[in-house]
């Protein structure tokens, strides 16, 4: 799903609650991380939950950022879903 999809999605539900419940949805969606790469050095910090993430820079002609992330809530793992879908398969110079 990319980020133009998600907000149209947004745009359609009407109350704060129905937007919750996508943002749920969305993170039951996301693949999230294999228990090998939910390490202290792919943790992110200042976050209240865990939040783990690491990127690839893939070989192409300009590279691209890929990323991969999880959390332990619900509620975080949607977000990320919503920052994947806005960031990952980008090049550098697309997310500046």
């Amino acid at each position: 799903m990319d980020i133009e999809e998600i907000i149209e999605n947004f745009e359609f539900l009407d109350d704060w609650e129905e937007r919750y419940r996508y943002v749920i949805d969305l993170g039951r969606s996301l693949q999230g991380l294999d228990d090998q790469d939910k390490t202290e050095e792919n943790r992110v910090q200042g976050c209240v939950s865990n939040v783990w993430m690491v990127w690839e820079l893939e070989s192409q002609t300009p590279p691209v950022l890929s990323f991969r992330a999880d959390s332990d809530a619900h509620i975080v793992r949607g977000l990320v879903s919503i920052l994947l879908a806005a960031f990952s398969h980008k090049t550098p110079d697309q997310i500046l």
